[in-house]
């Protein structure tokens, strides 16, 4: 099997970056699609003159340099908090799957998010492949270079983009079982949701190591190949396969607005397909990272530069109690830049959950970006924390709110365990709660806190 850069995958699994989490034996109530829409994002593929340099500028494509006027799309899914994407190689190398185009064109990778279903996705970032391989069908993207043709800085995703997690039991589809297909199949330019029936599995010359069941057969082929790469997601949430096996689907981008230059963001439409067939995540998965450990290459050791220490600020005295998490009693004086480094790794089993929610002026509504949202070890009080009786060592996880004001813990958290979790945004008054539960055995995969309203600072 052809490969690409297995020491950047190989970097990936011995560090653990990816979420992947327990489907089997998941005994909760459904995960509202709503809920995942915001780890599925849209993938247009460019054939372009040139090919991009990781770290150097890039010419942005159809303005910058000449590129065909058909390219692919696809759809793939966030399986990390540094942004990587799942999705499948026909997406990202159409040359090997029975498109003519040049191999020596492709390359240029433009992702798109979905923050609301009912809103057309927001261009994020162009990507760079380090992964594939085209008898399983499966690649991996990472953020690479913003809109604006500049490298992204280490770290600059980190945390930006919801995980959606992968299934860890394999065997955990069977035949009758309820799947959602999620993606952007054939002209649609928003996300939609398939619902189909697992009919049956199918073997694959191609991947024998699969056996008999290297394809999950859907009823219906309800998904078009835009929908190739896509996530296949049970009921508990979690994603079980990858959408496969369809045809390339061809981009028209032309200059629709007649302004002398196509605008690679806007200006690409979709035509037709379909396909019923779905790769097993964790099984096809898993192989890719078998065979990325087989073949390891040199890599430079990443370098993290240590947090920031702000001034020390003086105590203050609240005692009210809104809505959880409660605000503190007292202003901290511990950095407000911790590490989200946890002491011991949590365990990523059924017993636990992925925890989401989204932080809001108590005045106005508006969502508050650049939050930071800090969950404690179980048993360390916030108030010791933040007097500085113990150290940043203490957190359990840590990360930043979204432009909207979305956030997602990158570590799951244990159910029936209680932690301490702090609230902090400039302007706005800390919140903070000792102990709180954030998943019980009756919550889904992923539990989502609502909205949580922050009181201006006075």
């Amino acid at each position: 099997m052809r490969r690409w850069s297995y020491a950047a995958m190989a970097v990936l699994l011995a560090t653990n970056l990816l979420p992947i989490l327990s489907a089997h034996a998941q005994d909760t109530a459904p995960v509202k699609a709503s809920q995942l829409v915001k780890s599925v994002v849209l993938i247009n593929t460019f054939a372009c003159e040139s090919q991009p340099v990781p770290g150097q500028a890039i010419l942005i494509p159809f303005q910058d340099q000449q590129c065909d006027s058909a390219a692919w799309k696809g759809s793939g899914s966030v399986i990390d908090t540094q942004g990587h994407i799942l999705t499948n190689d026909h997406v990202i190398r159409p040359d090997r799957h029975g498109s003519g185009v040049d191999p020596n064109k492709l390359g240029w990778y433009l992702v798109y998010q979905t923050l609301d279903a009912k809103e057309l996705p927001v261009a994020l970032f162009y990507a760079r492949a380090i992964s594939s391989d085209p008898n399983l069908d499966l690649a991996i993207l990472e953020p690479a270079w913003g809109l604006d043709g500049q490298p992204l800085p280490a770290g600059s995703t980190d945390n930006t983009l919801p995980v959606l997690p992968l299934a860890q039991s394999g065997g955990s589809v069977d035949v009758g079982d309820t799947l959602r297909l999620l993606g952007y199949p054939r002209e649609h330019p928003q996300v939609t949701v398939s619902t189909v029936n697992v009919v049956g599995f199918e073997s694959d010359s191609h991947v024998p190591e699969l056996g008999t069941t290297a394809w999950t057969r859907t009823d219906v082929a309800a998904a078009g190949p835009g929908n190739s790469g896509g996530p296949a997601v049970n009921e508990a949430g979690y994603q079980v396969g990858v959408v496969s096996a369809g045809s390339r689907n061809d981009l028209d981008c032309q200059d629709y607005n007649k302004d002398g230059k196509v605008d690679p963001v806007s200006e690409c439409v979709t035509a037709t397909g379909g396909s019923e067939y779905v790769r097993p995540v964790p099984e096809a998965y898993d192989l890719l990272l078998q065979q990325a450990q087989t073949t390891p290459e040199p890599q430079p050791t990443p370098t993290t530069e240590a947090p920031p220490e702000p001034p020390e600020e003086t105590p203050t005295a609240t005692e009210e109690a809104p809505q959880p998490p409660e605000e503190p009693t007292e202003t901290p004086t511990q950095a407000v830049e911790p590490t989200a480094t946890p002491t011991t790794p949590p365990d990523t089993g059924a017993g636990t959950a992925i925890i989401i929610g989204t932080l809001v002026s108590a005045d106005t509504g508006d969502p508050i970006p650049r939050a930071q949202v800090v969950v404690l070890q179980p048993g360390v009080s916030v108030k010791d924390w933040r007097r500085g009786n113990v150290g940043n060592e203490a957190i359990y996880s840590f990360t930043v709110t979204d432009a909207r004001g979305n956030f997602q813990l990158p570590d799951p958290v244990q159910r029936n365990v209680g932690y301490g979790i702090w609230l902090q945004a400039k302007g706005y008054e800390e919140l903070f709660k000792d102990d709180k539960i954030l998943a019980t055995d009756d919550d889904p995969a992923i539990v989502d806190l609502g909205t949580i309203q922050m009181p201006v600072q006075v």
